[in-house]
């Protein structure tokens, strides 16, 4: 950091991966963007990218941001998607960072379960995606939880697709509940 910026309040780190096709073969792209911002609200950024495997990425990753925290860090945030290579990793190597499910993701499944349920572009899908979206980003998660898995019983009788739609996203949600800390992060400051 420069001489000038001081310690790090805040750093909020943003990763995702994806694939692509190249001559030879499919790789695995990552990037992470790590945003650091000091006590006067000043920010840096610095990206990490690479065709690489996850464990390499994150040994890189670590080392830059413990490098960068090396006078200290107030708060620490990890945003992604929900691959277990990113907020399960960084949960490990940074116990003490918040580590949230971007509510983007969130979101894009509830919104496909509810086209599934009540049918594309009905009033009925936006009304059940937006009451589960207002639920979820207030922090009432196990509120939610529960309301979607009682929800999902009389699915049954309506079609196989609406059930197996409401299972999937209670399959998706169910192991990155953790991760669902959206109220938290505000009161953070993230």
């Amino acid at each position: 950091l420069p001489k000038d910026f001081g310690p790090a309040e805040q750093i909020t780190t943003f990763i995702d991966g994806g694939r692509i096709n190249t001559d030879e073969g499919w790789k695995e792209p990552r990037l992470a963007r790590i945003e650091i911002t000091n006590a006067d609200g000043r920010t840096l950024t610095f990206i990490l990218t690479g065709i690489i495997c996850a464990a390499l990425f994150w040994d890189r990753l670590d080392a830059l941001l413990r490098r960068l925290s090396s006078d200290g860090v107030g708060r620490m945030a990890f945003l992604a998607d929900g691959a277990d290579w990113i907020l399960l990793e960084a949960k490990r190597r940074f116990p003490g960072a918040l580590c949230v499910l971007d509510f983007y993701h969130l979101a894009e499944h509830i919104h496909d379960a509810a086209k599934q349920i009540f049918g594309e572009g009905t009033r009925e899908a936006k009304t059940w995606a937006k009451k589960y979206r207002k639920l979820f980003k207030r922090g009432s998660v196990d509120r939610a939880m529960v309301m979607l898995r009682r929800a999902s019983s009389p699915l049954g009788k309506k079609t196989w697709a609406a059930h197996k739609a409401m299972q999937g996203l209670l399959g998706y949600l169910k192991p990155r509940v953790e991760f669902l800390r959206y109220a938290t992060a505000r009161r953070r400051g993230f």
